[in-house]
């Protein structure tokens, strides 16, 4: 375990990491980080756990995780992100929860394939169970790839956005969710996918249109 949080860091690059291949858990959160190298965490081959919550990340690299295969929770809430590059989670075989409340994304794309709009590894994020976008104010568009790339998933909360009018086709594909949280958006109709969610059990569209 690594605990670098409430510091004065500013950027993170592969030096400071560099050959802690047995480091399980790492966390960054509460400091000034504005920049993060593409290959920051090239040597963390056994990390499970990334927390770079409440820094001032705007943009990341579309591989900085690619050499994190046994990641299982990665934590960026509190950062003014405004998108994820395609194919970022492209090798995320294990992740189980990704949380980014309280960013400035615009647009949920595709996670997995940086060249097509489909899947290419069936078993990417196949282990992906909790994704929460809290008060994702600024966000505007989600496309159906996004549904796709999330078979398993069991708990998902996209909230509090003053832009999001309608969620797209494709929300059959999240066949094991159990809990949606859609409220305080500005959806303006229920999307029919809804009715083939069947292990659905709590569903909160509060404060829509």
């Amino acid at each position: 375990v690594l605990q670098l949080h409430h510091n004065n860091l500013h950027t993170i690059n592969k030096n400071l990491l560099y050959g802690l291949k047995d480091l399980h858990t790492l966390n960054l959160s509460h400091n000034q980080i504005f920049h993060v190298d593409r290959n920051s965490f090239d040597t963390l081959d056994g990390l499970q756990s990334l927390d770079l919550a409440d820094n001032r990340i705007e943009e990341l690299s579309g591989i900085v995780f690619l050499s994190l295969k046994k990641l299982q929770t990665i934590d960026l809430s509190n950062n003014p992100i405004h998108q994820l590059p395609l194919g970022i989670f492209a090798n995320q075989l294990q992740l189980s929860a990704l949380h980014m409340d309280n960013t400035n994304i615009i647009r949920l794309s595709n996670w997995i394939d940086s060249i097509t709009n489909s899947t290419i590894n069936q078993q990417i994020l196949s282990n992906l169970k909790h994704v929460s976008l809290r008060n994702s104010t600024n966000l505007r568009h989600i496309e159906s790839c996004f549904f796709f790339n999330l078979p398993q998933i069991e708990r998902l909360f996209i909230t509090e956005s003053r832009n999001l009018t309608f969620l797209p086709r494709g929300m059959e594909a999240m066949s094991q969710l159990i809990e949606l949280d859609v409220s305080n958006n500005k959806l303006e109709f229920i999307p029919e996918g809804l009715k083939h969610l069947s292990n659905l059990k709590v569903l909160n569209l509060l404060n829509n249109q």
